[in-house]
C-alpha cells in the first residue's frame, strides 16, 4: 500500500492527481479535497448516465 503523505494543491488540481493512484486512493482528510474528489469521480456519471 502506498501513501501520500502531503498535497500541496488544493480542489480540482488536488483531485485530479489524487485520482491518478487509481481506485485505491483515499483522501483521509481535509474535507473540502474529500468533496472535491467525490465530484471529480460522480460527474461523469451524472452526465453520461449509469450503467
Amino acid at each position: 500500500m502506498s501513501r501520500l503523505l502531503s498535497v500541496e494543491e488544493t480542489g480540482a488540481v488536488a483531485a485530479g492527481g489524487l485520482l491518478r493512484f487509481g481506485t485505491e486512493a483515499e483522501v483521509l482528510g481535509s474535507p473540502g479535497l474529500r468533496q472535491a474528489v467525490a465530484r471529480a469521480v460522480t460527474a461523469p456519471a451524472d452526465r453520461y448516465g449509469q450503467p
